[in-house]
């Protein structure tokens, strides 16, 4: 639905743009479903909105998750994880570059606010503590040059803090985020 409803008009209608993007919300009932297509029901629900000019009950459903999600946000500023989302993997929970895709939907969100201006502020605040976290996974140069081909390893995103291995999934969101964040 996210990839239809960024497609001009002309190629792809409104019709079958709203069904799909039906189709999707079917597919995603159960909050663990949510969170798994976080980011590319935030970017289908905006495209409904700019291409319908309606604003869609469903982003309510959104903002509770996002909620949800920034609950298990790290705060301790004074850490490396700060900003970081603790998400599930497996049977443990991890902060790690996966907090950049549900940090993506987040920054698309707020692009469609509420008219709630505490949970807008909230919402912005947790935004840039995952922004802040990011910035935490990228490899500087002095860490780079300890790896084998350091020169392509400079400047990328580490999938956590305490590892060396990239991933161009993170990179590729990461560039996502900041620009929709504006970072």
């Amino acid at each position: 639905a996210a990839a239809i409803g960024a497609t001009p008009a002309n190629i792809a209608d409104d019709a079958a743009f709203l069904q799909r993007l039906d189709d999707a919300w079917k597919m995603n009932r159960s909050v663990d479903a949510m969170v798994a297509s976080f980011e590319w029901l935030a970017l289908a629900e905006r495209s409904r909105q700019r291409r319908t000019g309606e604003s869609s009950p469903r982003l309510d459903a959104l903002r509770a998750v996002r909620d949800s999600l920034l609950l298990r946000q790290e705060r301790d500023a004074t850490i490396d994880l700060a900003g970081g989302l603790e998400l599930r993997a497996g049977s443990r929970s991890t902060v790690d570059a996966r907090t950049l895709r549900p940090g993506l939907g987040m920054a698309v969100l707020e692009h469609l606010p509420s008219d709630d201006p505490d949970a807008n502020r909230r919402a912005t605040v947790g935004v840039e503590g995952i922004v802040r976290f990011l910035r935490q996974l990228e490899t500087m140069e002095r860490d780079a040059r300890l790896l084998p081909g350091w020169r392509k390893a400079s400047g990328g995103l580490r999938v956590a803090p305490w590892s060396a291995r990239q991933s161009v999934a993170a990179n590729a969101t990461a560039v996502l985020l900041l620009v929709e964040s504006g970072s």
